[in-house]
């Protein structure tokens, strides 16, 4: 695998069981390889939450010392410089790893090709967002164990969603079987299987991975009683079902928009259980970087 991580389509099927072993086991044992006198910075191009606070804890379990870049206050891109600049500089300063979220008209893959420290991708616009994609699977193999053949229904806002463009360099080598439920929209993407109700799409999922209905991307005027009406998921769409799914997502949860607000009480919600194991997944990437 390569020195950094933006994407996930090199990864075999035997390096992705492996390290979903590895942050399980570091998940139980919390012991990792520790990094002291590491130097690790995280550069946040974009607003964040729970990203960069896991980073930050997952720096703090391996013994890594690290630089925050949150947003341009207070740094030279108020003076002017590019990103692409920032990001040669710190190289230059001579830092162990790089985490960078950054927006979509950055080229972060050429960037990358002229750094000589490796670069971890925390969020690239709606490109990318491999350490998401490995967390949520890391989630579902911690639950059902092996994933092949696993039926996962993808519910909400597929067409600008990094999340998904991640998930989906990971489920060919997986074997996962993909669905799609939701309104109507005037393009479709993935090679998803389309349903044509809530009803047939639940019956068959095994797992509804809900994604926030991202408004601001979209040429629709969207109402948010138009969401709640057409395409909304609750605990009472569970209720009929012989077997529960399982549900995640990768926040922020539009809550009464992809999900109402009876999901934070299904029994088979896992939404905070992937903010933890977030935690670990960074982790072992901090330490070992790809090569796991």
């Amino acid at each position: 695998m390569p020195k950094s991580l933006i994407s996930l389509s090199q990864w075999t099927q035997e390096e992705c069981y492996r390290f979903f072993e590895s942050s399980l086991k570091f998940k139980k044992d919390k012991i990792i390889n520790k990094q002291n006198g590491k130097y690790i910075a995280l550069v946040f191009f974009e607003p964040s939450t729970r990203t960069r606070i896991s980073f930050e804890r997952a720096a703090g379990w391996v013994g890594a010392r690290t630089s925050l870049l949150s947003s341009s206050l207070g740094t030279s891109l108020e003076k002017g410089e590019s990103y692409e600049d920032t990001l040669l500089n710190i190289d230059a300063l001579g830092v162990d790893q790089i985490v960078v979220r950054c927006p979509e008209d950055m080229d972060l893959k050429s960037i990358e090709s002229q750094l000589k420290t490796p670069l971890i991708c925390a969020g690239w616009g709606k490109r990318a967002h491999p350490t998401q994609a490995l967390l949520d699977y890391v989630t579902l193999y911690e639950k059902v164990g092996s994933l092949k053949g696993l039926r996962v229904l993808y519910f909400g806002d597929i067409w600008h969603s990094r999340v998904l463009a991640s998930h989906q360099e990971l489920v060919p080598q997986l074997g996962i079987e993909c669905g799609y439920w939701g309104p109507s929209l005037s393009n479709d993407l993935y090679n998803f299987r389309k349903f044509k109700n809530k009803k047939e799409a639940l019956e068959w999922a095994q797992v509804v991975i809900g994604l926030r209905w991202q408004k601001e991307r979209h040429q629709e005027s969207w109402s948010k009683d138009f969401l709640q009406k057409e395409a909304t998921l609750s605990s009472d769409d569970m209720v009929p079902l012989a077997s529960k799914p399982l549900v995640l997502h990768p926040g922020p949860v539009g809550w009464g928009e992809e999900f109402d607000f009876s999901i934070k009480a299904y029994s088979e919600n896992q939404i905070l259980n992937q903010v933890s194991n977030g935690v670990f997944v960074r982790a072992l990437l901090l330490a070992n970087g790809v090569n796991v």
